[in-house]
């Protein structure tokens, strides 16, 4: 097998980050980043290798081992299930996720149920109301009920351009360039500018200007035709990277196929050399 850029024999060996390294407990052998254990009988938190004291059950907490029946980890630090499997963390504090919210800092009776949500730091009841940047609104047109910033709106009907709430003249094929809409299957927005899909679905931008990728490729300022199929850019200038490179400034050719890469301005075989520093 590989391991970085050199072989091993991975009957008798492990590739621990990138580090050979003897497989001293056979099949079982596992890595905590450079150093093998055996993980039936020992554990990685890293960079501390410990003992399963739990068995199957010993999970981390940081750098130490916890039981997991028993315990949680919250957010670093090892806490009571007091509410058995159905304990839930908010930050440090565990509770039971089946009566209370976290809405942290703060954890909150599930006033209404299955619906409660937390907006902020309060709860709120999701079948009636909607979360709009932290501010409790009335859900006004039912589930279809999305916001724009903080204003509720049928998106069904209406487009969020924010700040705008504009009607969808067009349906489903309304857009938003800016704070105004357009046809998206006439239209195509550029840099904020609505201009013309003159190539239909194909249209592409060339910042402002739209243009035909599929026979042109964008060098940006330039506009330039596709002479090779798969044309690239090097910076303002096109060309095949099929059989050339781009070593900015310098095009080059691909002396070593695809394992031709640049060093500054010129190439080299990535199989046989390195780059150092340019």
């Amino acid at each position: 097998s590989c391991c970085g850029r050199q072989t091993y024999d991975n009957r008798r060996y492990i590739c621990c980050s990138g580090r050979v390294v003897l497989r001293r407990y056979g099949k079982n052998t596992s890595c905590c980043r450079y150093t093998p254990y055996n993980p039936l009988t020992k554990i990685c938190c890293y960079p501390n290798i410990l003992p399963r004291r739990y068995g199957v059950y010993t999970l981390c907490c940081g750098r130490q081992t916890y039981d997991n029946r028993r315990y949680i980890c919250c957010s670093g630090r090892v806490v009571l299930r007091r509410y058995g499997k159905n304990t839930s963390c908010c930050r440090y504090t565990p509770y039971n996720p089946l009566t209370k919210i976290c809405c942290y800092p703060n954890i909150l009776p599930r006033r209404y149920g299955v619906y409660t949500s937390c907006c902020g730091r309060q709860t709120y009841d999701n079948r009636r109301y909607i979360c709009c940047s932290g501010r409790v609104v009335l859900r006004r047109y039912g589930k279809n009920t999305s916001c724009c910033r903080y204003t509720p709106y049928n998106p069904l009907t209406k487009i969020c351009c924010y700040p705008n709430i504009l009607p969808r003249r067009y349906g489903v094929y309304t857009s938003c360039c800016g704070r105004q809409t357009y046809d998206n299957r006439k239209y195509i927005c550029c840099s904020g500018r609505v201009v013309l899909r003159r190539y239909g679905k194909n249209t592409s931008c060339c910042r402002y200007t739209p243009y035909n990728p599929l026979t042109k490729i964008c060098c940006y300022p330039n506009i330039l035709p596709r002479r090779y199929g798969n044309t690239s850019c090097c910076r303002y200038t096109p060309y095949n990277p099929l059989t050339k490179i781009c070593c900015y400034p310098n095009i080059l050719s691909r002396r070593y196929g695809v394992y031709t890469s640049c060093c500054g301005r010129q190439t080299y075989d990535n199989r046989k050399y390195i780059c150092c520093s340019g």
